[in-house]
């Protein structure tokens, strides 16, 4: 194919050169725990061949999972922040009410429209969030075409803007199916009962007197109807790109999984035998239009067919009808994916697959190139060597006609307001928006921060926590303290997420209070579950455990609160409880990923690298955006002798978590052990962190896990930031004879003449807490950036070297430039960017020191040390038990080898 593009604007259009027709085929909540027994049992023969000859996988999902969002990611590659899909509605262009999300709100090229540059041709049927009709070169028929708002006997128009071009719609608006045309024989397939011969009369042979008779006709209705026009525009039309969306394996499941086998305990028997056969009846019509669809495509085109979810339908299922409960929680975070024909190879299982990536791979199969702005990737392990590899920084930049209308043009598109409140209603019913009873400027507040809040949950999903972080700031009213109102708890409660992950511990049980404020009992459980994090995370981990065993944690709900009780049981140390725990989940949820997770940190916490290498794949073959896994996974390979593919692993983790500290100390570590030091070397200033110090050192050495030993003891860490004086509170230790815990590879040099008393193992803490056994009853010297990884057990006695940033800053500096001696000359650094970051860490590091109830801290500043050390050692002595007098320790402080003073780093500024 050609080159691609280089320019970032005016390019010319790229043009696919693969000759190869793709049909994606999407079915809104299928799932293969509910498929493949269908399948096994002959019932699905067309899904099964579908999977014989080609790929076939999971396909995780994306949060919040709410179907706009997810099939517009599908679409364009590209998360909600990117793609501009928040909700199932949006405010209208004046501000004044409400209305179902349109297409215009996409802020990004879909598919259809990146085909259209390219000269290729789309037909896009039913896709979610498509109405109005684009103009694409091809044809599309939207989400609000099927929808039936008049009886039989009356005129029945088509909805203004649902099909391009208009020429085709006299055409397709006769092949629409009216809910009123389903007859008995159809519906009795679904439910039995009715074909058993019923009185004439009987209300259950009445769709306005039975309403969920109603609900069924109008599902097979506005499936048939996609169907009828997706199979009428492939066979009579030319194209390279189809996309279908069938939205009624997900409708039907909100209608009647409550009444799948096994029978839930609200439902009442006589209900419950009625309805208990439409779930399967339903895969089963799917699979029948399956077949008619690839009967009419044939085996040279490639079919990719997904869903966005999968849907509970076992002991998974929430409690109670699904009128009561949250319409989201029914939803499980693994859905389908099957891939066959031309490009595809055959017998592949795909593993790690997530909806983000289904955009880029069609572009390929299609002989397009990708752009390196989507946040998938192609799924190359499926596709044939000779598909295309091509990529383009972004199509976004890319100039050409790609069938999306202007903005003036998509803000006037003609819209049908009967169908609009239809819409509304619908999804009210189905209880993903509020009921429309409130006026309007209520309606448009609450779309307007329900939009927000999928956002805020969107960007904690791609790890952006601070970007959620401050939208949810912006949502809580000024005042101290600010006037809420119930409908700010969801706020709070996300707010409480971000929160706990970067420790700030104070605030989030402030707003735990204010949550019991404004929430009264409603939502106790949730809140204990929180506290007992929050204890956790200050080193109180019986605490939590005690939280979690009380009675509001009971009503909670198992899953969850047995999943945070095996994490506590591990953070403790218990592994055979935590192990036992995470078993427990997985009995009750196979599929579920931190549960594997946590059986992989039991296994290297037992040293046992081949079955954490086992449980690691399994999380990654179910989710693959999972950092920690990807943590792990290159420590059990890195224990397995593996080292590139401990590299590879871990260059992931790095990739989905680009700030986390403990995945680039790894794999700078790691590329020293492969002896790749240049690489290392890259690897820290690409971070912009100034850690050459730990750079320049063979941080690659490995120690052999130690024998167990008892975490009852008490752990001395000497910790501060790298040039503080660590090296010299070590040799001060040492010398009143508390050991070091050091492995003694890293020798004295220019910088450290006495040594630097640390152990290379302890750069791995945050992935592998193991690498402190042993160390009771020694002194451990551990980086600031660090000591958050502290596994929770032993106790701690924690001494932080406090020395001015000026002279830090110097004496980095003039280390690294030690270190550069006959190296290439590097560019200086800008000291004052170094000060916040290191100032900013520092803080930080020393805030979570003090809120943890196992260490015991002491701040020793480096300035008085050194010009009268006898004060400051005599109270080191008297609280660590030295063996020495403070004079004779004060004999090992050398002020010669303060070398960068304040007053001439002060001046060096």
């Amino acid at each position: 194919m050609p080159d691609a593009p280089s320019s970032n604007t005016g390019a010319a259009p790229v043009r696919a050169a693969s000759g190869r027709r793709v049909l994606v085929i999407g079915w809104d909540g299928a799932d293969w725990r509910f498929a493949r027994p269908l399948m096994e049992q002959g019932k699905m023969p067309h899904l099964s061949r579908l999977v014989q000859r080609g790929a076939s996988g999971n396909l995780a999902t994306l949060k919040p999972v709410l179907s706009p969002m997810l099939w517009n990611s599908i679409a364009t590659g590209k998360r909600p922040a990117k793609h501009g899909v928040h909700g199932f509605c949006e405010v209208t262009p004046d501000g004044g009410g409400v209305r179902p999300v349109q297409s215009g709100s996409r802020t990004c090229k879909a598919l259809w429209n990146i085909a259209s540059q390219a000269g290729l041709t789309s037909n896009v049927v039913g896709w979610y969030a498509s109405h109005p009709a684009e103009p694409v070169r091809g044809a599309v028929v939207t989400n609000h075409f099927q929808q039936a708002v008049a009886t039989p006997e009356e005129p029945w128009p088509v909805p203004p803007g649902s099909v391009h071009p208009a020429e085709l719609e006299k055409t397709l608006a006769d092949l629409r199916v009216h809910p009123m045309e389903i007859d008995h024989e159809t519906v009795s397939a679904f439910i039995p009962e009715l074909g058993s011969g019923l009185d004439s009369e009987s209300p259950l042979l009445n769709p306005k007197k039975h309403r969920k008779l109603g609900e069924l006709m109008e599902l097979l209705a506005h499936t048939s109807t996609i169907h009828t026009s997706a199979t009428w525009l492939m066979e009579h039309t030319d194209w390279d790109l189809m996309a279908v969306y069938y939205e009624g394996i997900d409708r039907f499941a909100h209608a009647f999984m409550g009444f799948h086998p096994p029978r839930m305990e609200h439902v009442p028997e006589e209900t419950f035998q009625r309805y208990r056969h439409v779930m399967e009846a339903c895969y089963r019509f799917h699979d029948m239009m399956l077949g008619a669809t690839l009967r009419l495509v044939g085996e040279d085109t490639t079919v990719v067919l997904l869903s966005d979810h999968g849907y509970h339908f076992d002991h998974l299922r929430p409690k109670g009808p699904v009128k009561q409960t949250d319409p989201v929680a029914w939803h499980h975070p693994l859905g389908l994916l099957a891939m066959a024909g031309p490009g595809v190879r055959q017998g592949q299982t795909i593993l790690g697959a997530n909806l983000l990536d289904v955009a880029p791979t069609v572009l390929n199969l299609l002989g397009l190139p990708f752009g390196l702005d989507m946040d998938g990737k192609p799924l190359a392990a499926a596709l044939d060597p000779a598909v295309s590899r091509e990529h383009v920084l972004s199509w976004e930049l890319i100039d050409g006609e790609d069938g999306r209308p202007d903005a003036s043009r998509a803000a006037e598109a003609v819209t049908d307001p009967e169908a609009e409140k239809e819409a509304l209603r619908q999804l009210a019913e189905l209880g993903y928006i509020e009921p429309l009873g409130e006026d309007a400027e209520q309606r448009v507040a609450r779309v307007r921060r329900a939009n927000r809040l999928c956002l805020v949950q969107s960007l904690m999903d791609a790890g952006d926590n601070p970007a959620a972080e401050a939208q949810l700031r912006e949502m809580l009213p000024a005042g101290d303290p600010p006037e809420l109102t119930r409908d700010h708890a969801p706020v709070l409660e996300l707010l409480n997420e971000c929160l706990l992950g970067r420790h700030a511990l104070d605030e989030v049980e402030q707003n735990l209070q204010r949550l019991g404020e404004i929430q009264g009992d409603s939502g106790a459980s949730a809140r204990t579950l929180t506290r007992a994090r929050v204890a956790a995370a200050r080193g109180d981990a019986e605490a939590a455990m005690e939280m979690l065993r009380g009675e509001d944690a009971a009503a909670a709900g198992a899953p969850a609160f047995e999943l945070q009780m095996a994490q506590l049981m591990l953070a403790t140390g218990r592994l055979d409880e935590a192990e036992a725990g995470f078993g427990r989940v997985l009995e009750s949820d196979p599929d579920q990923p931190l549960a594997l997770d946590g059986l992989a940190a039991v296994a290297l916490r037992r040293d046992d690298p081949a079955a954490a290498l086992e449980h690691c794949l399994a999380v990654l073959q179910r989710v693959y955006f999972l950092p920690r896994t990807h943590l792990r996974l290159g420590v059990a390979l890195r224990k397995l002798h593996d080292l590139e593919s401990a590299i590879l692993a871990t260059r992931v983790a790095r990739h989905q978590a680009p700030g986390w500290e403990a995945a680039r100390l790894q794999l700078v570590s790691l590329l020293h052990e492969a002896g790749r030091p240049e690489e290392a070397r890259a690897e820290a200033r690409a971070q912009r962190t100034d850690f050459d110090a730990l750079v320049a050192a063979d941080l690659a050495a490995r120690r052999e896990a130690d024998a167990a030993a008892s975490r009852d003891g008490v752990v001395t860490v000497v910790s501060g930031l790298p040039r503080s004086g660590t090296s010299l509170m070590m040799q001060l230790l040492g010398s009143g004879g508390l050991p070091s815990f050091t492995d003694g590879r890293r020798k004295p040099d220019a910088s450290n003449p006495r040594g630097y008393h640390e152990h290379a193992g302890v750069l791995r803490l945050a992935s592998d807490p193991g690498v402190l056994r042993g160390a009771d009853g020694h002194a451990v010297k551990v980086v600031h950036a660090l000591v958050e990884h502290l596994p929770p057990g032993p106790r701690y006695r924690v001494i932080w070297m406090d020395r001015h940033l000026d002279e830090v800053l110097a004496s980095q500096a003039a280390m690294v430039q030690r270190l550069a001696e006959g190296a290439q000359q590097r560019t200086p650094r800008d000291r004052e960017a170094l000060r916040r970051v290191f100032a900013g860490q520092a803080e930080r590091a020393l805030g979570l020191l003090r809120e943890r109830r196992d260490v015991d801290l002491r701040v020793v500043e480096h300035a008085a040390l050194l010009a009268d050390p006898v004060p400051v050692l005599r109270e080191l002595i008297d609280w660590l038990e030295l063996d020495a007098t403070p004079e004779q320790l004060a004999e090992v402080v050398d002020p010669s080898l303060h070398r960068q003073r304040l007053e001439t780093a002060i001046d060096a500024r």
